[in-house]
């Protein structure tokens, strides 16, 4: 995470669906709150499975979107969606 993007605040973010760059895991049928954070500084070439491999340690990933496109200032980024967060400050950090 960016730096500078310490202490904003939370927005919601609408679920989009029928993305290549994707991954939707137990998403259907589902009755708990999902999470969603936003990521950015991804490196080239990032996959949504390599944030899923990395990500997965801090809890139940309901899924992995990573933009196709850089934002404005030129670096890539996604939003990976939580069950459940083990310790916020902790993935933060990482």
């Amino acid at each position: 995470m960016d730096e500078r993007d310490e202490g904003g605040e939370w927005n919601n973010v609408p679920a989009k669906k029928n993305f290549r760059n994707m991954i939707l895991l137990n998403e259907r049928n589902s009755t708990r709150n999902i999470m969603k954070f936003f990521i950015t500084n991804l490196p080239v070439g990032c996959r949504p499975w390599d944030v899923l491999e990395f990500m997965k340690v801090f809890g139940d990933i309901s899924g992995v979107y990573i933009a196709r496109k850089p934002d404005k200032v030129g670096r890539k980024f996604g939003l990976i969606s939580f069950f459940d967060v083990n310790d916020v400050k902790e993935m933060e950090r990482a």
